[in-house]
């Protein structure tokens, strides 16, 4: 969506960084949770 675009921009702005570099980040570090949570529920479930 359009707004979601135009406040990662002004969040980046903000970082002095490019908008497309704080998305990667903001997705690598999404997906570090969801996989370590996947990892930690799995291991529980094998408990």
């Amino acid at each position: 969506p359009e707004s979601l675009i135009a406040a990662l921009k002004i969040l980046a702005n903000k970082k002095d960084i490019p908008y497309q570099s704080l998305m990667k980040m903001y997705l690598s570090e999404k997906v570090k949770e969801e996989t370590s949570a996947d990892v930690h529920s799995s291991s529980n479930q094998n408990a």
